[in-house]
């Protein structure tokens, strides 16, 4: 758990990096905003993770940044981690080990907010967001046998994502899809914004 602890200090570092340095050289007549965002939600297994998982729980931490001159297009850094629950796996329906999987990941990525879809009551904004992403994957696999061996599997993994969600105020609902290699699951996340920067 150390190693693992270094990797999530070290891209929580790397997430905060990229929207700082616009913030400086303000000049006059121009707008810049940046935005922390939290957001939690259920993960669904697709494909070949679907042979060893169904369901999991990911968090998201980012850091947003746009201008008058950018928008409505943010451009953003988020730290995802996905933890996959141990599951049996059985070998003619009979459970012989049991596999945990946890995803760590960096993702630079584009948000494009489209016109309003209403205004009446409440702001509603669609919005579609993607980029690419580099995972670290930690699994662990729990054998059934007499000795109860283990063993553990480490791997980074390139990758992209891809969503559509709708914005209220401060708040957002996204669905996702995630891809790396034999690792794809769809996610479901409500996100709180937090301005931290505006300067207009």
């Amino acid at each position: 758990m150390d190693k693992f602890c270094k990797y999530l200090l070290l891209l929580m570092l790397l997430a905060s990096v990229p929207a700082y340095g616009q913030l400086f050289n303000v000049k006059p007549g121009e707008a810049r905003g940046l935005f922390f965002t939290m957001g939690v939600g259920p993960r669904i297994a697709v494909g070949d993770l679907s042979y060893n998982h169904s369901m999991a729980s990911g968090v998201e931490t980012m850091v947003s940044y746009t201008d008058n001159r950018r928008l409505p297009v943010f451009v953003y850094a988020k730290l995802q981690f996905t933890n996959f629950p141990s599951e049996f796996v059985g070998i003619l329906s009979k459970p012989s080990f049991e596999v945990s999987s946890k995803i760590l990941s960096i993702q630079p990525g584009v948000r494009y907010f489209l016109p309003p879809i209403s205004k009446q009551v409440i702001l509603l904004m669609p919005f579609v967001e993607g980029g690419l992403n580099l995972g670290i994957m930690f699994t662990k696999y729990q054998f059934n046998s007499s000795f109860k061996s283990q063993y553990y599997d480490e791997s980074v993994h390139f990758g992209f994502h891809a969503g559509f969600g709708v914005s209220i105020f401060l708040m957002d609902a996204l669905i996702s899809y995630n891809y790396y290699y034999r690792y794809q699951f769809l996610g479901f996340s409500l996100r709180v914004r937090i301005p931290i920067f505006i300067k207009i």
